[in-house]
Parts: structure tokens; sequence; C-alpha cells
């Protein structure tokens, strides 16, 4: 049986930042840290640094945020542990707000739609069969109307549009951890994929770049150094073309402007920033704006769907009302 790996969670490693920008040694601060509260994850470390490892190599033995060991592993190339941790962590909790952006706005508009799901089975499968076996007992028949269809086949309706749904997300989560540029150009033809992927590697390149300015002062060199140091990294979709652009003589502007993995707000900021002589650490604004904007395109975007499927469940329960009372209503004249 496959042994499964320590956890170090995101307290864990900001407690241990903490000490490491205090002056305190690695290997003291591990021993301190279990001296306050016994961790097995801290005494693994421990032994592993004592093995002989270096901090980077013994933490891809535990089980950490895969974009918290990324950029801490790019990052202390050239940067101090300390800042290096406290950059990943800074990194992990903009990613964690973003995400609690789309929870924020969707999960309502998600529990409403498992709602209308579960009635519309409920209908379907339950009243429907039940109606028209009253409706035989007297003799009375049911055409297939379009009400009828509507009862009948709407959850098989919403049953295809979540799987559709489903494989869209892991489409493109497949897209960007195989890495493969080829692949992502056809993608970026498709508009339902290319505002996703262009969101996310702006955002991911403007994260990093942002950073890496503040250590490294030509933009070659940093993508240069990029494209050395992040052989791992999906962002080597990014990267690769930007190098090679910028060795065949283009300069960064044409660059930006070029590669359509980009955003187009992305672009633009880029622009404006080298017209006016600034660094690209100034991408932090960028972060912050897209986050704002963000929020409110969710806000928007949550509106619609809950509107949407408060019409449709009102239009699904009139048709079911009438469905049932049409008929009884014959019935009772008959009588």
């Amino acid at each position: 049986m496959k042994k499964s790996k320590p956890t170090l969670i995101e307290d864990d490693l900001d407690i241990l930042k903490d000490l490491l920008e205090q002056g305190y040694p690695l290997l003291e601060s591990l021993d301190l840290l279990v001296s306050y509260q016994p961790n097995k994850a801290f005494s693994h470390l421990k032994i592993l640094l004592l093995e002989g490892m270096d901090l980077k190599e013994a933490l891809q033995y535990f089980q950490i945020d895969s974009l918290w060991l990324e950029y801490f592993v790019f990052i202390s190339k050239f940067a101090s542990l300390s800042e290096a941790m406290q950059g990943a962590s800074a990194l992990l909790k903009t990613k964690k707000r973003f995400i609690n952006i789309l929870k924020k706005r969707l999960t309502y508009p998600l529990c409403l739609i498992c709602a209308m799901f579960l009635f519309a089975i409920l209908s379907s499968k339950v009243i429907l069969p039940q109606m028209l076996t009253l409706l035989a007992s007297f003799d009375q028949n049911v055409s297939m109307s379009l009400g009828f269809k509507l009862v009948l086949y709407l959850p098989f309706v919403m049953m295809f549009a979540i799987l559709c749904l489903v494989l869209f997300i892991f489409d493109i989560y497949n897209c960007i951890s195989q890495r493969n540029f080829q692949k992502l150009q056809k993608k970026l033809q498709n508009k339902y994929y290319k505002t996703i992927l262009q969101y996310y590697y702006s955002l991911k390149f403007a994260c990093y770049y942002a950073v890496l300015c503040q250590y490294v002062s030509g933009l070659y060199d940093g993508i240069k150094l990029m494209y050395e140091k992040m052989t791992d990294s999906d962002m080597m979709v990014v990267v690769y073309p930007l190098k090679q652009m910028l060795e065949n003589g283009y300069d960064f502007k044409a660059c930006i402007q070029t590669l359509s993995i980009f955003h187009p707000a992305f672009q633009n900021h880029c622009l404006l920033l080298l017209s006016m002589g600034k660094s690209l650490s100034h991408l932090k604004d960028y972060i912050s704006k897209t986050e704002f904007l963000l929020e409110k395109r969710m806000q928007y975007i949550s509106r619609i769907l809950v509107g949407t499927i408060y019409g449709v469940t009102a239009m699904f329960i009139i048709v079911l009302y009438l469905m049932i009372m049409t008929p009884m209503m014959d019935i009772a004249t008959a009588l």
C-alpha cells in the first residue's frame, strides 16, 4: 500500500516563515515549532534536511498546494527562504480570493439548479406517472403536448447541460496541465475557452513577473530566467514563445501584443507601463483590478442565472399545473 505524504498547511508554513524572517536558523526553527506543538510533518521535514536535502527538495515529499510550492521553488533560487515563503503565501492568498469570489457568486445559483433538477425528476418520475394512472382510470387520454414533453424531458436536458459543463471544465484543466502549445492555440480559437485561458495565463504571468522585476533589471533577462528555472511549470507555454520572439529581434511590446495567450486588458496594461517607463513590477495593479472586475462580472452572471432559473421554474410549475388541472376539470364537468 502506497504511503501518503504528510501534509503541510498554509498556517504551518506561515509560522515557519515568520521565524525565518526573525533570523532563526531553519533547523532550530523546526525544533521550536515541534516543542510548541507536536507536528509529525515538521519532524519529518527536519529528518529530510538532516539527510542532506535542501528545503526546496524536502518540501517535494509533502502535500502542499502546488501553486505555493511552484512559486517557492522558483523565487527561492534568487531570494531568501523567508522572502520566497512570504511571496508564495501572498500568491496563495490571491488565488484563494479569486476562488472565494467564484464560490460567493455561484453557490446560490448552483443550489437553485440542483433544487430545480430534483424537482424536475420528482415531477417526471413520480407526479406525472401518478397523474396518468389517475386519468386512465377515468378513460382520459393525455396527448403528447409541448407541456407534457417539457415535464418529461427537462431532467434529461439538465443532465446533458451539467455533463457538458463538467466536460468543459475538465477539458480546460487538461489543456493547462498538458502544457501543449499547439493544442492551446487551437483552444484559443474558441471564444468560450479563449477568455478563461487568457485570464489564467495573464494573471499567473503577472504574479510571477511582477515579483521577478524586483530582482532582475532587464526584460529579456527576466524571461530567460523564467525559461531556465520553470521547466516543470505550465508557464512554459507563455515563456517559451516570448523568449523565442525576443531572440528573433522583437521588442517586448511587440511580443506582448502578438501573443494571443494574453488577455487584451493585460496587453494594454503592459503597454501603458512600458510607454510610461515604469517597471513591470506594477503589474500587481493589474491583478487587483482584475480581481475587482471579476467580482463585478460574477455578480452580473449570478443575477442572470438566478433570474433565468426562477423564470424556468415558474414556467415549469405553471405547465405542470395546467397539465393536471385541465383534465381534472373535464372529468368534473362530465360528472
